[in-house]
């Protein structure tokens, strides 16, 4: 398999940060990005604008807030269809019983 990967920092508060990346990309990787309130609606802009029906964003995190989780959740299912991860094929390299994995598609937009 051939391709390439970039990391980057982004500034979830700045959408012409997302933009100047030249979305859409085909995977979205992010890690325990799910913590404070104040972020999420930030985030799943950004998310948005970073992808597009074929990307897949996949999320990973530890449940440390309910009702941070939750806002997450219902923000970015507003926008996106999603997939649970089994966790369980992790292993033994963490305690899995406290995390949550998904892979997140953009919904089809209706005209």
């Amino acid at each position: 398999m051939r391709g390439s990967l970039a990391v980057k920092e982004l500034d979830w508060f700045n959408l012409a940060t997302a933009q100047a990346l030249n979305p859409p990309f085909n995977v979205i990787l992010g890690t325990d990005v799910v913590y404070y309130p104040e972020l999420v609606e930030p985030l799943v802009r950004t998310l948005a604008a970073l992808s597009d029906e074929a990307t897949q964003v996949v999320i990973v995190n530890e449940r440390r807030s309910p009702r941070v989780h939750a806002m997450f959740f219902k923000a970015m299912t507003a926008e996106f269809k999603y997939q649970k991860l089994a966790m369980d094929q992790v292993g033994d390299l963490f305690d899995v019983s406290v995390f949550d994995g998904f892979i997140f598609r953009k919904k089809r937009k209706t005209v």
